[in-house]
């Protein structure tokens, strides 16, 4: 149990006795679905378990054969000093989440093939790439809960449903560049924005991105 509570990656250790005087421990990590990168943190790159953890990336290799997602994670909390490697970046349950969603999505539309995902902590937000250069902004906030409470996957998927309606209406223009964002973070709504030059200083006012600057002694 000390083994687990200081290292959240370790999903089970077994210990087997070898008589006479030997014991073989085996440890089973929880499986490993992105590599990371955070935004104050240039140069730096983890792998992240299922439960959220940060796994500093030459301490593993992955067996996967199909490349892992990429999850960019914007933490203003976060700078050179911060000690983060094996500690949760991101919550399991959120972590869940995001993996039901990306899954649902590759599943649903193939042919929109996703580029990266940026994680916003403080906006709790999850921003899906396309390829065609097209952003999705869902929350994971749910709004009729209390702030900090975890979204339950049945308000996540009201709002892929939406999205789901939205695309199927406007099948030709999602395999263009046409939409900047695609918002579907209020719930019922999806707000859609076609102007380059105008949605990305509307993204830009919505999500400044201020790097912490290290403290100096």
């Amino acid at each position: 149990e000390s083994i687990k509570a200081s290292q959240k990656n370790i999903s089970q250790v077994r210990i087997d006795r070898l008589y006479p005087n030997n014991i073989k421990i085996l440890l089973a990590g929880y499986p490993v679905i992105f590599t990371a990168d955070i935004y104050s943190l240039e140069n730096k790159k983890w792998w992240m378990s299922e439960n959220g953890i940060l796994i500093p990336y030459d301490d593993m290799t992955t067996s996967k054969e199909q490349p892992l997602k990429h999850i960019h994670i914007v933490d203003s909390t976060m700078n050179e000093d911060s000690l983060i490697d094996y500690r949760e970046i991101i919550s399991s349950e959120y972590t869940l989440l995001i993996t039901k969603m990306i899954t649902g999505f590759e599943t649903t539309w193939p042919e929109l093939e996703i580029e990266k995902i940026t994680y916003r902590k403080r906006e709790n937000e999850v921003h899906i790439w396309l390829k065609n250069r097209t952003s999705i902004l869902v929350t994971l906030q749910d709004f009729t809960r209390k702030t900090g409470e975890v979204m339950t996957y049945k308000q996540l998927t009201l709002q892929f449903m939406n999205l789901q309606t939205f695309i199927e209406n406007h099948k030709n223009e999602m395999y263009q560049w046409v939409y900047t964002y695609i918002d579907t973070r209020i719930p019922g709504r999806v707000f859609s924005c076609r102007e380059r030059i105008v949605c990305e200083r509307n993204l830009s006012f919505i999500y400044p991105n201020k790097k912490k600057k290290k403290k100096r002694d």
